[in-house]
């Protein structure tokens, strides 16, 4: 019996040292484009930080190595079991692709020294504590942020 699958991906695109460019399911993320910021899913943020932090880290080794002007794109895939008991990815793919001038070996190098230097899958993997609290108001908050002088104790 095949399972169905929910998919997402985010690719990373690095030219040399200009900003990256994200896509989410193959759509350009940000401006005016189909993927803004408003019609995002919270599982496509997580992606595009998996991503863009990945490729951040990749960028910084390539520097190192004083090749900063490598092209490279960071694929990351997403994907979860559909009617899962579970909520929760089943799968999350990193696969980095190197334009010219990069040999396979180097290549290799350079994605585990990325692995070592990436904030968001060392989280990851580490299974981070994550505390869950909850908090009732006795007067709406006028702003984001406007929350009353007395801080529950931690």
């Amino acid at each position: 019996m095949t399972k169905s699958l929910k998919r997402w991906s985010v690719n990373a695109v690095s030219e040399g040292q200009s900003p990256l460019t994200l896509f989410c399911d193959d759509r350009p993320f940000g401006g005016s484009a189909v993927g803004t910021p408003e019609t995002l899913s919270p599982v496509q943020y997580l992606l595009v930080s998996i991503a863009s932090c990945f490729a951040l880290s990749c960028r910084a080794e390539l520097r190192r190595r004083k090749l900063g002007n490598i092209s490279f794109e960071v694929v990351v895939l997403g994907e979860k079991e559909i009617g899962a008991a579970e909520s929760l990815l089943n799968a999350i793919s990193i696969v980095t692709i190197f334009g010219s001038g990069i040999t396979e070996p180097l290549a290799q190098q350079i994605t585990e020294k990325a692995k070592s230097l990436c904030t968001v899958t060392n989280t990851l993997l580490d299974s981070p504590n994550i505390q869950f609290r909850s908090r009732a108001l006795r007067q709406p908050r006028r702003a984001p942020g406007d929350l009353p002088a007395q801080h529950p104790a931690h």
